[in-house]
């Protein structure tokens, strides 16, 4: 009986692509035994929308799944499957984010350097396995799927003492750049004994505006691969997950410090 009606609800989930009839098949696969509600769980983190309407808690909070700072895979996870809906995600996030390259950041005086499509770097992602670290599965798909993007934009210096310019020096504009010469120079100091491998992807907030500080975002490489990884800044310390920190760069217009009603203004005004 389970198996027919599994088949059932799989096939009214194909023919309607709805929501609701993809959470009642993953109900059913739940009671069934088919999935596990750690699997669930990472299916709604990555965006499967049916996942996150029958998840109970926030589908974005895995700090009960990590450890040692990644998310490990564990054995009865669907791989496959929260790839598959990963690699969806980051093709939405490519849109959201030419969209604001192109559209709100552009039109409020910004020169972004945008967004271009990459592939990866398969060299750099092998030496760093390697070498025993690997790349959270969110970093490693990041170029096929969305490729380097940089809002970094603001031509201020830190000179410009105003509040107003401390403010956005202050803020966290958002940058995703990994290049395969960062993995490629994969050394023993990249290994922090309290954190573990920090495998650099952006520069700090200060370095994004254009003042010479310290420090840099990292994303923790797993010694076991990983679908994602906690984000640590040498300044600040641990800042969530890669797919939170673009989760909320996107939802703060490419900006994680800036508040909503912050008026952004061109170079000059």
């Amino acid at each position: 009986m389970s198996d027919s009606r599994l088949q059932r609800l799989e096939r009214a989930w194909e023919a309607s692509g709805s929501v609701e009839d993809r959470a009642a098949l993953l109900h059913e696969r739940l009671r069934a035994g088919g999935l596990s509600e750690r699997g669930l769980h990472l299916l709604a983190y990555v965006g499967d929308p049916g996942a996150a309407q029958l998840f109970p808690g926030d589908a974005n909070d895995v700090s009960s799944l990590l450890e040692e700072n990644v998310l490990p895979w564990a054995e009865r996870d669907p791989r496959d499957e929260v790839v598959g809906v990963l690699r969806e995600t980051l093709e939405h996030m490519r849109s959201q984010l030419v969209d604001l390259a192109a559209g709100v950041l552009a039109g409020e005086g910004y020169e972004c350097e945008g967004v271009s499509a990459r592939r990866p770097h398969a060299e750099a992602l092998e030496r760093l396995e390697r070498e025993g670290v690997h790349a959270p599965l969110v970093l490693a798909e990041w170029y096929p799927l969305v490729g380097p993007v940089s809002f970094v934009g603001y031509a201020y210096h830190w000179e410009d003492t105003s509040e107003r310019i401390h403010t956005l020096v202050n803020a966290d504009p958002f940058e995703v750049k990994w290049t395969a010469g960062s993995a490629l120079d994969w050394n023993e100091e990249w290994i922090d004994p309290e954190v573990g491998f920090k495998i650099p992807f952006a520069p700090d907030p200060g370095h994004k505006a254009n003042y010479s500080s310290s420090g840099a975002y990292h994303v923790v490489g797993g010694a076991v691969p990983c679908l994602d990884a906690r984000v640590y800044d040498d300044d600040s310390g641990f800042k969530g997950t890669l797919l939170q920190h673009v989760r909320s760069a996107i939802a703060g217009r490419g900006f994680l410090a800036l508040p909503k009603d912050f008026e952004l203004r061109s170079p000059g005004d």
